[in-house]
């Protein structure tokens, strides 16, 4: 398993467990942490990521720009999921008021539909 692989797991364990991934980032080379960067980036885990591992450490010290767009990328997801679960919950209270029955079909309403969420596509 490739090194940055490795770290994102760490970082989803501590995230999960509420732990702190501070193995995880020990010895992170300026590489090491444009690889974890970039793999979180691919999962849509920018945020989580981050977040996990700001509690522990300075993100990426010895490069200053990754550390930057690292925190904007992170602040954009939550501005962008606000506006989401705001423009839901308005969808949602214009259907109720028409009448219109409705399912959400998202984020934690589809995990409560698994026995073992965890393991849902």
């Amino acid at each position: 398993m490739k090194t940055e692989a490795l770290q994102l797991l760490h970082c989803l364990r501590a995230y999960r467990t509420g732990s702190t991934a501070a193995e995880t980032i020990e010895s992170l080379s300026p590489k090491d942490w444009e690889s974890l960067y970039d793999l979180a980036t691919v999962h849509k885990l920018t945020g989580l990521v981050y977040e996990t591992l700001r509690t522990v450490t300075p993100i990426c010290p010895d490069t200053p720009d990754l550390a930057a767009r690292w925190k904007r990328d992170t602040i954009l997801q939550v501005v962008n999921q606000t506006a989401r679960t705001g423009k839901l919950l308005e969808l949602t209270g214009a259907l109720e008021k028409a009448g219109i029955p409705y399912a959400v079909v998202k984020g934690a309403v589809c995990r409560a539909l698994y026995s073992k969420p965890d393991l849902r596509p």
